[in-house]
């Protein structure tokens, strides 16, 4: 059911509120404004308290929910949160902005004895620009996607990483490995102004020096015997019509964004009925993965939830410890996983949850390269989809 007082003009949601608090009987308040309510659900549709504070993650205005009349100190979730973003100051917070603040400490943790994933070097010679007609496909659709999400208007150079609040790839893992990959095969570059961006030495007899991923100005490192710059972009940005062989790699590269976007979905979960960043088991991944096969994401959406009420029932008996909170839900998954292998289980499709909005990857990948929209949320990857 819409909420119907926020249907009402604001002077009339206002008084609807003052005479809820002046504890007017709830029955005439109702008769008033024509409000096909129970008394006991108009508490529950009064708009949310506005508060003159701003939020510190995107500036819009902090709300909260409205305390029940007569009961100052009711038990429930009343903490202040953006009106936009969601963000809250509490110590548990799952909007994007803090999602995407644990996966990048997360990479970076994971990445400590790994130098090579964590930084990129600068050497003193110019590395030579690539032939745009030598990209694979799957290269050409990464730099597109770093096109439409990093380019600033008139200039060459991209943003860094770590100045966007919204999604590149599914997760920020995906995002840092696909930076990554465009380096080292050198078909983007570090923009020169990088010099200035303060470098950690790592040897400075070899002048090499080396700089995070995510903080970095990138430049694009392709060129062209036949198209100037803005040709090239326009090759980018319109991808040219799949041919068969394209098929197989294309619907690889639809199961690793579906892989993505159930990963960041199970995060998500975690974050929100847990409480933790419970990061997830490679055998749940690989579940999750052999799924695609039989499921879309919106099916899968509906696992991950199925698991995720069992661990929450779980929890509430045993009085279970975060760790085996973690277990359990990895368990669930994997049975669930183990189950379809045998039976012909049927789930129902969810729609894509507004707090794990569509990435620019994804978007660009369903729209332009395969051409099929929203059915690469809804609809089992397969090449007789890419086909079409």
């Amino acid at each position: 059911m819409k909420n119907q007082i926020l249907n009402l003009t604001e002077d009339e949601q206002d008084e609807v509120v003052k005479r809820y608090y002046n504890n007017e009987p709830i029955s005439n308040i109702i008769d008033d404004f024509n409000l096909d309510l129970h008394p006991k659900q108009l508490f529950m549709n009064l708009p949310p308290e506005v508060l003159n504070e701003s939020c510190g993650m995107c500036g819009e205005v902090l709300i909260r929910k409205r305390l029940p009349r007569n009961n100052a100190n009711a038990i429930g979730d009343y903490r202040k949160y953006c009106s936009k973003c969601k963000h809250t100051e509490e110590r548990f917070c799952y909007c994007q902005h803090c999602r995407r603040k644990e996966e990048i400490e997360d990479w970076d943790e994971e990445s400590l004895n790994n130098p090579e994933m964590t930084d990129v070097w600068l050497q003193q010679n110019k590395k030579k620009r690539i032939n745009i007609h030598s990209l694979s496909l799957k290269d050409e659709i990464y730099l597109a996607v770093m096109l439409i999400k990093y380019s600033f208007k008139n200039s060459n150079y991209r943003r860094p990483l770590i100045v966007f609040t919204d999604a590149f790839a599914p997760t920020d893992k995906f995002s840092l490995k696909i930076i990554d990959r465009l380096y080292k095969r050198n078909i983007i570059a570090i923009y020169h102004r990088a010099e200035d961006e303060f470098p950690e030495i790592k040897d400075y007899n070899r002048s090499n020096f080396a700089y995070s991923t995510r903080n970095i100005y990138w430049s694009v490192n392709v060129e062209s015997d036949f198209y100037n710059s803005s040709e090239m972009i326009n090759r980018l940005l319109n991808p040219k019509e799949l041919c068969e062989k394209d098929y197989l790699k294309m619907l690889q590269l639809w199961k690793r964004i579906a892989l993505h976007e159930l990963i960041e979905y199970y995060n998500f979960n975690a974050q929100k009925f847990f409480k933790m960043n419970n990061k997830i088991k490679k055998k749940t991944k690989k579940e999750l993965f052999k799924m695609l096969d039989c499921y879309s994401v919106a099916e899968i959406y509906s696992i991950i939830n199925k698991a995720t009420n069992s661990t929450l029932r779980h929890q509430a008996v045993k009085k279970t410890s975060k760790n085996d909170v973690s277990k359990k839900i990895n368990q669930e998954i994997q049975s669930i996983g183990k189950k379809v292998k045998v039976k012909n289980l049927k789930f129902k499709k969810h729609i894509r949850n507004k707090e794990c909005p569509e990435s620019t990857l994804s978007k660009f990948f369903f729209e332009k390269v395969i051409k099929i929209g929203d059915a690469g949320f809804y609809e089992r990857p397969s090449i007789d989809w890419i086909k079409k």
